[in-house]
């Protein structure tokens, strides 16, 4: 994404855009839009699924806590 921006801003910093250039900037525009799309669609169940294993982590976590507070061992079931 980096580079296509690096790429739609030298081509739209030209003194005489021609109007291929221009389309060709406002394609890599749209592209970049579509990947980013894309990554949102694929990146989001992965991060649910992340913050879901930390609340487990945090809920045994808390579990054992109590435990030792009470003076219960903490490998008991």
């Amino acid at each position: 994404l980096k580079e296509q921006g690096a790429k739609i801003h030298k081509q739209a910093s030209e003194t005489a855009v021609s109007p291929d250039t221009l389309r060709q900037a406002f394609a890599d525009t749209f592209a970049a839009l579509e990947d980013i799309s894309n990554y949102r669609q694929q990146a989001l169940p992965v991060m649910q699924k992340t913050i879901e294993d930390f609340r487990l982590l945090t809920e045994e976590g808390e579990k054992q806590l109590r435990k030792l507070e009470d003076g219960t061992d903490i490998f008991d079931a």
